[in-house]
């Protein structure tokens, strides 16, 4: 794609991680417009300041501050017992970010995150964007409704956020719920393993299933995409088995009010 050949090497060493395909099924005019915009973000970074003080706050519950300047040692080097608090942590500031308007962090690579004295440091790069409010929310109904076993609004945020269509036949619409779920694994009845290969295989699956539908899905999707990348990247250097429907209803519990 020529247009990342202009784009910060930040980005396009994030973007490296990324199925290539996912830039296929986004609007391509959407894709010309936001891309220049995240690589300002990175270059004007006092633009991201007012983001970090509104997650600051939010993200407190889960041991997790904010740094100018990495302090204290790699998550990979932290024990097992320190690993698994981590992990959780982690998700749980995912799960956070769906429920903020002002914007969401979309880089969780290890490299710009240390552990000290049970306390997690993020050094934020720059690489960030805003989730239009439906399909904020109606991620949050997927994942509600995944968790929850809620048919009906799994679906409901399926179609909300544009993969699920109303004029599709009902066997199109099975299809696509099903690849889907296989992104959760097991994580309803037991911890789940992040592996970054499995995740792609299933969002390659999603891709190839739009692109048949001839779908063209919103940057948003695309934002999601390499946020869940670069978690599930940092989780498996973690190599730790998570409670994730649990990290989930936790975090949700302190959101209610926010939906």
């Amino acid at each position: 794609m020529i247009l990342m050949r202009f784009l910060p090497e930040i980005l396009k060493e994030m973007l490296k991680n990324v199925p290539s395909l996912l830039f296929d099924v986004v609007d391509w005019k959407e894709l010309t417009q936001v891309l220049p915009i995240m690589s300002k973000r990175i270059l004007a970074r006092d633009q991201i300041s007012p983001l970090l003080e509104q997650l600051a706050t939010s993200f407190k519950p889960y041991k997790l501050s904010f740094t100018e300047e990495l302090i204290g040692s790699k998550t990979s080097e932290a024990n097992d017992q320190e690993k698994k608090e981590i992990a959780h942590h982690l998700l749980n500031t995912y799960f956070q970010q769906l429920f903020n308007k002002e914007g969401q962090l979309l880089d969780f690579r290890s490299d710009f995150f240390t552990v000290k004295e049970n306390s997690l440091f993020w050094k934020p790069n720059g690489i960030w964007a805003v989730w239009k409010d439906s399909f904020r929310i109606g991620l949050v109904q997927v994942y509600k409704g995944f968790y929850l076993e809620d048919e009906t609004m799994f679906r409901n945020g399926l179609q909300t956020i544009g993969l699920i269509h109303k004029d599709w036949d009902i066997k199109d619409q099975d299809e696509m719920a099903h690849l889907f779920k296989n992104q959760f694994g097991a994580a309803i009845t037991s911890e789940m393993y992040f592996k970054i290969n499995i995740f792609k295989e299933s969002f390659i699956s999603i891709f190839h299933f739009l692109l048949a539908k001839k779908v063209r899905m919103s940057a948003d999707f695309m934002y999601l995409g390499m946020m869940l990348v670069t978690l599930y990247l940092h989780l498996e250097e973690l190599d730790q088995a998570l409670p994730v429907k649990e990290i989930f209803l936790e975090t949700l519990s302190l959101n209610e009010d926010l939906i």
